[in-house]
């Protein structure tokens, strides 16, 4: 509510301000306004709002003979492009961009455009270019003596080499970085490092090394309060983990995961947050307890992927009943239920609501039923099955389901 509120504010003053431009025919004044209106739209993932403006500002630049701002225009276009996943025509911006600086001798853009151009090349995989361009803009940094983006291409440098396998030259790379985050005071960055760092570090097999980063980088994020980038790296030290056989310290983990994932407010992290802890076989107790807090939460807000682990329950618990465990499937089903049942606090549809607690009731029932028909559980699931045709438009095909839990 306070970012859309902040949104509109902003763009309530540049809408003023394009007007007094306009009102007065000052061509490089409304250009101003359209650059500003698309990093404002940029900032709040309005992406093709924000292509549009900057866009209309580069043509009101082009008239107005201002190169450098046109270049600079040229660059936003192209990392908005590329956060369209139109990441070719982001380089053929960023490549627009770079030849007109060499012209104008504009260094410290020139810069920018060689880092930026570095990072959509390794989007591509084009690595030979992505270290061509990279290696550049480091030695400009160098020539500028700006040791923050010299720590800035030491990393992009070390995630190549690491993507390309070559391990030494990639740890050798980060650790400079992370060298130079200490020495200028910038911690966020330091532990971004060191993510990588842990990556390279086990993928050459360095696990002790490895997990001692990782968890170094989770103090670090923690205290800033940086969840997405804590989220990466404990995901990351599950991955360390179970590499190494400790089966019991990636659960652990994994739990954090999905714990800084729901902190966040990010569905997309939460489901990854649920693959990880199927990944790592956390007991089916206490998966339940998550998969209902990411049920409820994606419940009204995200159709599919709440519809893609509704499944995954419905799934699971025929799995178990195929196996004769029917106090998982019980247990499984009451942990869920009993959280849907409290979440009538929040503002669902109650009609949604029900069904949902008809479908967690129907598979309580065929648990206590173990398997055979002629009991009173039994007929009380296939009563329900009967009341549950869909969930707000989303078929399930509940009878179907329930037909494959018949021994």
């Amino acid at each position: 509510m306070e970012d859309a509120k902040r949104f509109d504010g902003e763009l309530e003053k540049l809408l003023k301000e394009k007007e007094d431009a306009t009102g007065k025919g000052d061509e490089r004044a409304l250009a101003n306004v359209f650059y500003q209106m698309g990093d404002l739209h940029s900032e709040f993932d309005k992406l093709e709002e924000a292509l549009k403006h900057y866009e209309t500002s580069l043509d009101l630049y082009k008239k107005a003979g201002e190169n450098v701002d046109c270049c600079a225009n040229l660059l936003q276009i192209s990392g908005v492009l590329s956060d369209m996943g139109r990441v070719d025509e982001g380089i053929e911006k960023g490549e627009e961009a770079q030849k007109l600086l060499e012209k104008l001798g504009n260094e410290p853009l020139q810069e920018t455009a060689f880092c930026q151009l570095g990072k959509l090349h390794k989007i591509k995989g084009n690595f030979d270019d992505a270290l061509q361009y990279l290696n550049k803009g480091r030695q400009l940094s160098e020539k500028l003596n700006n040791r923050s983006r010299i720590s800035i291409y030491d990393l992009e440098i070390g995630s190549v080499h690491l993507e390309t396998g070559k391990l030494d030259s990639a740890i050798k790379s980060l650790e400079q970085s992370g060298k130079i985050c200490n020495e200028i005071g910038d911690e966020l960055a330091f532990a971004q490092v060191t993510i990588k760092l842990g990556q390279a570090m086990a993928k050459k097999g360095q696990f002790t090394e490895a997990e001692d980063r990782l968890v170094e980088a989770c103090k670090i994020f923690q205290r800033l309060n940086k969840l997405e980038d804590l989220f990466e790296s404990a995901k990351q030290l599950v991955l360390v983990t179970l590499e190494r056989g400790k089966s019991d310290d990636a659960q652990e983990y994994s739990k954090e995961a999905f714990a800084t994932a729901v902190a966040s407010g990010d569905l997309v992290l939460q489901a990854e947050g649920l693959e990880l802890m199927k990944k790592v076989s956390v007991p089916i107790k206490h998966i339940a307890a998550y998969y209902s807090v990411f049920l409820v939460r994606s419940f009204g807000k995200n159709d599919e992927l709440f519809k893609k682990y509704l499944i995954d329950v419905l799934d699971r618990l025929k799995k178990h009943f195929a196996e004769f465990q029917f106090t998982e499937i019980t247990e499984f089903s009451e942990i869920i239920l009993l959280n849907f049942a409290k979440s009538k606090m929040l503002k669902y549809q109650p009609v949604s609501l029900n069904d949902m607690e008809k479908v967690f009731e129907l598979t309580r029932c065929i648990g206590r039923s173990r398997g055979d028909k002629l009991t009173q559980h039994w007929r009380e699931a296939k009563e329900l099955s009967e009341e549950i045709d869909s969930l707000k438009g989303l078929d399930l095909g509940v009878n179907k389901v329930l037909d494959g839990f018949v021994l």
